[in-house]
């Protein structure tokens, strides 16, 4: 620590910070005394400039992209709210399911068939795919969870769901890393097959196990899961009581 701090005066403030500061004057003297007065540094200087204007650029679009999925998740969650009770959650989570695994998958077709406009038609997609989960299977999975359980066994229900979330979301911070990265598998908007795939599985094993209970109380559930109703048919089947 002691000999870093006596270096301090000796060194070279960073001319890709300079450039960044739109020090260009203080970015040519930096580069000026790391190289030596005999080598021109106008060529390192441009090459630096380009740099960082590529950085700036992707950024702003890196954070544009982020303003557009935030602001159409919102409009999402507000139309959820309505969309719920009004078509219930069982057709809301499985037409969900259906448009989020077709998106992926044209996604993953338009990274194979070369056109101009793909790159800004799958980010498009991608905004809409953001848009139809905050509306459909973001909502119905924490309302379903809750409604499908009994009280007696809601809370490790609501346990063993979010363990196993936390299982398939390390897997895919391990996996998707390596589909994406160009010195790995390379996938680009092939990853969209991938995910295609697996959403169309789990919309039929949603169809299969996934009940309708809109507008049903806790002890109508209770009641119809008792008497082993079929889940397609618990939104259209009439709770009698027994005195």
């Amino acid at each position: 620590m002691a000999f870093s701090t006596l270096g301090l005066p000796f060194s070279i403030e960073s001319s890709w910070y300079l450039v960044r500061r739109n020090d260009l004057d203080g970015a040519r003297r930096a580069l000026q005394r790391l190289y030596g007065p005999e080598v021109d540094i106008e060529i390192k200087l441009a090459a630096i400039r380009m740099a960082t204007q590529n950085e700036a650029n992707h950024t702003k679009k890196h954070q544009m992209g982020r303003l557009r999925v935030t602001a159409c998740g919102v409009l999402g969650n507000i139309l959820s709210w309505f969309l719920i009770n009004l078509y219930g959650r069982r057709r809301l989570f499985l037409l969900g399911m259906t448009a989020m695994s077709g998106l992926n998958i044209l996604i993953g077709i338009l990274d194979v068939v070369p056109a101009n406009a793909a790159g800004w038609v799958q980010e498009s997609l991608t905004v809409i795919w953001a848009f139809v989960y905050k509306v459909s299977i973001g909502v119905c999975v924490s309302i379903l969870l809750g409604e499908v359980s009994t009280p007696s066994l809601r809370a490790k229900t609501a346990a063993l769901a979010t363990a196993t979330e936390s299982v398939f979301g390390i897997a895919m911070n391990v996996a998707v890393p390596y589909m994406v990265n160009p010195d790995a598998a390379n996938m680009k908007g092939k990853v969209g097959f991938v995910f295609g795939g697996l959403g169309a599985m789990a919309t039929f094993v949603c169809f299969v196990y996934i009940p309708e209970l809109k507008r049903r109380t806790f002890e109508e559930i209770d009641i119809m899961f008792r008497n082993r109703v079929p889940l397609k048919k618990m939104g259209q089947y009439h709770v009698e009581y027994t005195t």
